[in-house]
């Protein structure tokens, strides 16, 4: 998923689109794979919102 909103980010570059909602979901993606969620971060996103990760 981080990777596909990756995509779509560096395409809306590209444009000249800005995607603030995309950027925001890349960044939580990151910050919850390098907390070492990797394989449950649809999931785990939760634990970087509330602060856990």
């Amino acid at each position: 998923m981080r990777k596909d909103i990756g995509y779509a980010l560096e395409l809306a570059e590209q444009l000249g689109a800005s995607l603030p909602a995309a950027t925001l979901a890349h960044e939580l993606l990151g910050r919850t794979i390098d907390g070492g969620y990797g394989q449950v971060y649809h999931t785990a996103v939760v634990k970087v919102i509330e602060g856990e990760i």
